[in-house]
């Protein structure tokens, strides 16, 4: 038995769905709409070894409104080039009028990405740093915040 799998998900404006867990490839791809090409840009196929849990924080970019009820979390797509470093450095922000937050957070998955960000969130707030004009934040690494006891710290 192979400890391989191929996870097909569809994403969609209700949410993500698994389609299926496949032992190929060949066999995921198989479930693709590939006659509507519309539709094939809402679906990926991840790869994963069985009883080895994600080790490696990746990008997310959280967005969030001033009181935290309004969120969304989705991954941040790297191209493997020079343009990465500074897109990831340079694209966190609250927006001008202080309606929402824009922030880059490392973490292993996106509801981790999501509390770092509400704690953040929080943490602007109460340090005086959410403001109404446009205004710089950094990313930050869900990691140090959840172990953070002082102010958290950006990367």
């Amino acid at each position: 038995m192979t400890s391989e799998i191929f996870v097909v998900v569809e994403s969609s404006r209700v949410g993500e769905t698994v389609v299926g867990a496949f032992s190929t490839i060949e066999k995921a791809r198989a479930v693709l709409p590939r006659h509507d090409t519309r539709r094939l840009e809402d679906y990926r196929v991840e790869f994963h070894v069985i009883d080895e849990p994600i080790d490696e924080e990746q990008a997310w970019t959280v967005i969030m409104s001033r009181d935290g009820n309004r969120f969304d979390v989705t991954r941040v797509i790297l191209c493997s080039c020079g343009e990465d470093h500074d897109a990831l450095e340079n694209s966190s922000y609250i927006e001008a009028g202080g309606g929402r937050m824009h922030c880059v957070v490392w973490a292993l998955t996106k509801g981790m990405a999501l509390d770092a960000g509400d704690r953040y969130r929080e943490w602007l707030i109460k340090e005086g740093a959410w403001r109404e004009e446009e205004t710089r934040i950094l990313p930050i690494s869900a990691h140090s915040v959840f172990e953070a006891t002082a102010p958290i710290e950006a990367v």
